[in-house]
């Protein structure tokens, strides 16, 4: 199982930061090509306009020449002088466009008619450039420029020039954007492997973390690392590993105290059966003894099973509350009436004291009765023998309030809040002498709850213990029903 936790980590963490590196040298390669896009096209650009503003600036100073003088020599070596060292080539063209003067003599052109393209749109009177390939692979910018005399176009100055140098240029400008471009990509992959390693570094943690909680260890905690986002995403994660710690704490307390409180009566059970089995001939008034004892502990055994009930369905949430109108006054004089044989018999008074314009209360009548019969049986079973054990209820603020008062020992402050779990008691010996099975109370505050209201203890000003209920008395107040 191990090698196997660690195989999904390695594999999670690589196949994450795999994740994160390829996101961000996408993302780097997609901006690196538009810049290179944009930083080519603007560099060609502008090195054609360049070249093109040469020509047509060069050009346009021989045509005005051959305005000016008849001079046919003094314009050839005007263009020999102004072309020479720049690379580019010139001819003169006739109005009908064959070559009067070529700057390359070994062309052997001069006599020769050339047309169309730029040439056919400078004899029309208009200015033209245009880009061309040559045989060999080489790009040709051609320029021509008419000759305006007076405004009859009387002849052309065409101009050619090989790029060889803007595309070195542009070579060299796209070798160092290639190289740029690399490096880039070699900083940003190692700043994203390093990004993910920060990202994936506490994922781990979590991923350790969840694996313990799948063994059943909740105490495992992710240590905080500073990071907002993160620490927020383990202080919740750290939560729910105490809140689940908790819970099997309680859990395995249920259980243990469940399997205990099952566990006295099935003995007792068994020992005297096995007393009735090992004496020959009985009396038949010590089995019936025996049997009388049977009978209490299956009581008590079956009040136990009945209260797990209780609390299982409790916690699934099967318990649906069914809300009647109930006379809460004529329902704590019935729970008196069948308390009071207890109460005699430890010589206890119970005094029910009921507001006497009380009006009657939606609640469900079978979860608040066993609340309250729970509490004042308690109370009877706690109080001292000779005291007493008063009832009062009445409705105030919206809201009914019921306080029971007992003579017993009286709870410590410490306590007050544990004596509603399960289970839990103050004295275990009285507890099993008086029969208690320790849910009788945490059953109470669950209904009370159900029902949106609020059950605790607090001390009894004349000595001993008062248990307070508040009940909602109208449907807005019921905040759980």
């Amino acid at each position: 199982m191990a090698i196997i936790t660690e195989r999904i980590k390695k594999h999670f963490n690589i196949t994450l930061k795999l994740r994160v590196s390829g996101i961000y040298l996408a993302v780097t390669s997609a901006a690196l090509i538009v810049a290179a896009f944009f930083v080519m096209t603007a560099a060609s650009n502008t090195l054609y306009e360049d070249k093109s503003a040469d020509l047509f600036a060069k050009a346009n100073i021989i045509a005005e020449s051959m305005v000016q003088t008849d001079d046919t020599e003094y314009v050839k070596s005007l263009m020999s002088q102004s072309l020479a060292g720049t690379g580019i080539r010139g001819a003169l063209l006739s109005s009908a466009g064959s070559v009067i003067y070529d700057t390359v003599e070994q062309s052997q052109s001069t006599g020769k008619i050339l047309s169309g393209g730029v040439i056919a749109a400078a004899q029309a009177g208009g200015q033209e450039q245009e880009l061309t390939t040559a045989e060999t692979g080489e790009l040709i910018l051609s320029a021509a420029v008419p000759v305006n005399d007076r405004g009859a176009v009387t002849g052309t100055v065409y101009l050619t020039r090989q790029m060889t140098d803007v595309t070195d240029v542009l070579a060299q400008l796209r070798l160092c954007l290639i190289i740029f471009g690399l490096f880039m990509l070699a900083v940003v992959f190692l700043l994203s492997i390093s990004v993910g390693a920060v990202v994936t570094s506490p994922l781990s943690d979590f991923i350790s973390t969840a694996q313990e909680i799948s063994k059943g260890n909740f105490d495992s905690r992710i240590k905080l690392r500073g990071n907002k986002e993160i620490d927020k995403l383990a202080e919740a994660m750290n939560y729910m590993c105490s809140e689940l710690e908790h819970l099997e704490s309680k859990r395995r307390k249920f259980v243990s105290d469940a399997s205990h409180e099952l566990k006295t009566p099935m003995a007792t059970i068994k020992l005297l059966c096995d007393s009735i089995t090992a004496t020959e001939n009985p009396d038949l008034g010590m089995v019936r003894e025996f049997l009388s004892d049977l009978s209490e502990e299956v009581d008590r055994l079956t009040r136990i099973i009945d209260n797990l009930l209780a609390m299982t369905k409790i916690d699934s949430g099967e318990i649906q509350l069914s809300k009647e109108l109930v006379d809460f006054g004529m329902m704590l004089q019935k729970i008196k009436n069948k308390l009071t044989p207890l109460a005699m018999s430890k010589n206890i008074t119970v005094t029910l004291d009921v507001q006497a314009d009380m009006m009657p209360v939606m609640i469900d009548y079978d979860r608040i009765w066993e609340a309250v019969y729970n509490i004042v049986d308690n109370a009877i079973k706690y109080s001292k023998i000779g005291g007493g054990v008063l009832i009062k209820c009445g409705c105030t603020a919206g809201e009914l309030v019921l306080e029971v008062f007992d003579s017993g020992p009286g709870i410590p402050d410490e306590f007050k809040e544990r004596i509603f779990e399960r289970f839990y008691r103050l004295d275990d010996s009285r507890a099993r002498e008086t029969g208690g099975t320790g849910l009788g109370l945490s059953i109470s505050k669950e209904a009370v709850l159900l029902h949106g209201g609020d059950l605790r203890a607090e001390d009894n000003p004349d000595g001993g213990s008062c248990f307070i209920m508040r009940l909602p008395i109208n449907e807005e107040s019921d905040k759980r029903s």
